[in-house]
């Protein structure tokens, strides 16, 4: 569990600036920001009745409890879309660019329970980061641990109540859990079975002179060529994040020249993109798990065996909401095997 006044969350409207025909559209929440909503209305994304459809989705979804989306029919994202009556306009020029941001693939290959989950956390709830940076999470988490974490530290293998060192010593206790990314789990408990494919994404972070944001909006590549798939200047909501305005760009293509997103971000932006000074370039290969169907349910076990646990996003959904509640699920199990545990969390909170 995550103490979310702690972090300080700096939110974002539920929206984007839809980039198609060489401008941009604003697309927002309409609970959010009912001025502008007519705005929406008439953004180049589809037909009326493309956005009549895309309402009742969006009403489906924000009604309908979690659980009863993931023991629903289970398609691609895609097929579910069309058989939700969307068009491929809709879907090319908003659905498709929105989405490969967050499932990092621009097929629409993910499965359609997982998707109308995430439209449903999008529906209820906002974006955020924590005002100190996303690194808050895990020191959030470590700093509640009665000892310090020992780093740099190189597992070679797991078994019920011992851990083994590259270095060749080891550690015993009464239970182990394996939080660790896809590849790396499935190596040390081959019970599990193969990892699932890695979804990639690459982000590149500018300094500039003011922000191409409106408000914070993220903009979107609805035009379907170039690179990019978004950009942010993530100091409009969370002006901690820089003394200048910073701009992220992402992509999902593997290493693209810093010349050629600088190019996209021109023809975007004009010339003050020359001005900008890249800071950093984040290339992440295994930033998620793929989640294709026939998914079945989401949620993997947790429990290896009795004294052996597994946790992270590839054991529910694809996302921190996913590696948190395979957490939580991964201590319960431990919980119900030992419940001296219990005790001892009780006496050290």
């Amino acid at each position: 569990m995550l103490d979310h006044d702690a972090l300080d969350l700096q939110l974002f409207p539920n929206g984007a600036m839809l980039r198609y025909d060489g401008r941009f559209s604003r697309v927002v929440d309409p609970r959010q920001d009912p001025l502008h909503a007519w705005q929406a209305a008439f953004a180049p994304f589809g037909t009326w009745r493309d956005k009549l459809a895309l309402a009742r989705l969006g009403l489906k979804v924000w009604r309908t409890d979690g659980q009863r989306l993931l023991d629903g029919p289970e398609y691609s994202a895609y097929d579910g879309f069309r058989r939700a009556g969307l068009s491929d306009t809709v879907i090319d020029r908003l659905l498709r660019p929105f989405l490969s941001g967050v499932l990092l693939e621009d097929e629409l290959s993910t499965s359609s329970r997982y998707v109308e989950l995430v439209l449903r956390c999008f529906a209820r709830g906002r974006q955020a980061v924590p005002a100190a940076g996303m690194g808050a999470i895990p020191a959030q988490l470590a700093g509640r641990l009665p000892t310090p974490v020992a780093l740099n530290r190189p597992v070679r293998a797991v078994a019920t109540g011992r851990v083994t060192f590259a270095d060749g010593s080891s550690l015993t206790a009464d239970a182990v859990v394996v939080a660790a990314d896809p590849t790396t789990a499935a190596e040390l408990v081959p019970s599990l079975g193969p990892a699932p494919r890695a979804r990639r994404t690459t982000t590149y972070y500018f300094a500039a002179e003011d922000s191409v944001s409106d408000g914070g909006l993220l903009a979107l590549n609805g035009e379907g060529y170039g690179p990019l798939g978004n950009v942010l200047t993530m100091t409009d909501c969370a002006p901690g994040y820089g003394p200048w305005p910073l701009v992220q760009a992402s992509t999902l293509h593997p290493d693209v020249p810093e010349a050629d997103i600088r190019d996209h971000l021109r023809s975007w932006y004009g010339a003050a993109v020359d001005r900008w000074s890249l800071l950093a370039t984040y290339d992440i290969p295994y930033a998620l798990p793929a989640a294709e169907p026939p998914q079945g349910r989401l949620r993997k076990p947790v429990r290896a065996e009795p004294g052996l646990y597994v946790c992270g996003d590839w054991r529910d959904s694809p996302s921190i909401q996913g590696a948190m509640v395979s957490g939580r699920r991964a201590a319960r199990a431990l919980l119900v095997d030992q419940p001296r545990a219990d005790q001892a969390e009780r006496t050290h909170p």
